[in-house]
């Protein structure tokens, strides 16, 4: 009913009205995140049809950092001027790190603005997320996605002792040596093989290399 009530509101453009129903909303459903979303969704709507700088800043922030909607990211920068923004983009992307580091959110931010030295961090603290980052990261950092890289892959070759998971690491010295890592993963080999060699299933695929 109240959907109902604030799309009539919206048509008649009644925008004190639907933002009344909209704040009614989120305290009916407070203990309801994706409905507490929806209602705050409707009231950014109203403020930029009014064009309420200051009320759509503080709401595309709270979307975007406590909800983790990252559709609010280039809508929240387009409200400050590029010199404000300088000083706004470090209080998102400390806060987006202190919440969503390895979630994705301050990932995408970081690619957004091509934030490489942040981005390249992460994967520094998160050796796995390598596979997601590397193609970001490489033009500009090889040696340092390559070193991440070697670091994954040792983690892995600690933590696997079977077959299927002999095959993905192989696979992953595979993508290492495609992205320009040869001697990398020659020495990777190399180094799993002379630490495993009594793991005759692991050096058979480490052989196939």
């Amino acid at each position: 009913i109240r959907k109902l009530l604030i799309e009539k509101a919206l048509h008649e453009k009644k925008y004190d009205k639907v933002e009344e129903l909209a704040l009614e909303g989120e305290q009916c459903d407070k203990k309801r995140a994706g409905l507490v979303q929806q209602w705050k969704g409707i009231r950014f709507q109203v403020y930029e049809c009014n064009n309420l700088t200051d009320k759509m800043q503080s709401l595309a922030y709270e979307l975007l950092i406590g909800y983790g909607l990252f559709e609010y990211y280039k809508k929240l920068k387009a409200l400050y001027t590029a010199e404000e923004w300088q000083q706004m983009y470090l209080k998102v992307v400390d806060a987006a790190s202190a919440k969503y580091i390895s979630h994705g959110l301050y990932e995408d931010i970081l690619i957004e603005e091509k934030d490489w030295p942040r981005l390249l961090d992460v994967v520094k603290k998160l050796p796995y997320m390598i596979l997601n980052y590397y193609k970001y990261l490489l033009n500009d950092h090889p040696n340092e996605v390559y070193a991440v890289f070697i670091l994954f892959i040792l983690k892995e070759a600690e933590n696997s002792d079977n077959r299927k998971e002999y095959k993905k690491i192989c696979s992953h010295l595979r993508l290492l040596k495609k992205i320009g890592g040869k001697e990398a993963a020659k020495n990777t080999i190399d180094e799993l093989s002379g630490k495993y060699n009594n793991r005759r299933a692991f050096l058979d695929e480490l052989g196939k290399l």
